[in-house]
């Protein structure tokens, strides 16, 4: 069972892009027949091919509809620039991740009894602590605990 002694849910962060980034400035980058990358609903990129680009103001948060390469034509779908890959688009940045927090686990000695948070269930168990590493190698997993019951 993974467990931690005290930590939020972790963060997805998701690629973005730069607040200057016009969509419909880079759609005309795209023309009928481009071969890229797109986003399908799965949240992967598979391969696929541009079928129409539109400057309509109707159409300028997915301002592109592709065709999934060896798909039917019902699986066409518009989509905005930042669910497409391709060398004609520029690369979405990745959001800087946020520093790990730091625990201060000087606190915690061997016997030290506590409650630890099972992932897997999101309750807390009671549990003793048997070692606390200061290593670098155990820096993922410092505490060592064994369950109480």
């Amino acid at each position: 069972i993974r467990s931690r002694l005290s930590c939020g849910p972790p963060h997805k962060f998701a690629p973005s892009l730069p607040a200057s980034f016009k969509f419909g400035a880079m759609a005309d980058k795209l023309e009928v027949g481009v071969k890229l990358q797109a986003m399908y609903t799965d949240g992967e990129f598979y391969p696929a091919e541009v079928v129409a680009v539109s400057d309509s103001d109707k159409r300028k948060k997915a301002p592109v509809k592709v065709h999934f390469v060896g798909y039917e034509a019902s699986d066409d779908s518009w989509m905005s620039l930042d669910k497409l890959k391709s060398k004609l688009l520029p690369k979405a940045k990745a959001k800087a991740k946020a520093k790990a927090k730091e625990f201060d686990y000087s606190g915690l000695e061997k016997g030290m009894k506590c409650n630890v948070l099972a992932e897997e269930e999101g309750k807390f168990f009671p549990a003793e602590v048997v070692t606390v590493s200061t290593g670098k190698g155990k820096a993922s997993a410092p505490v060592k605990i064994h369950w109480v019951g």
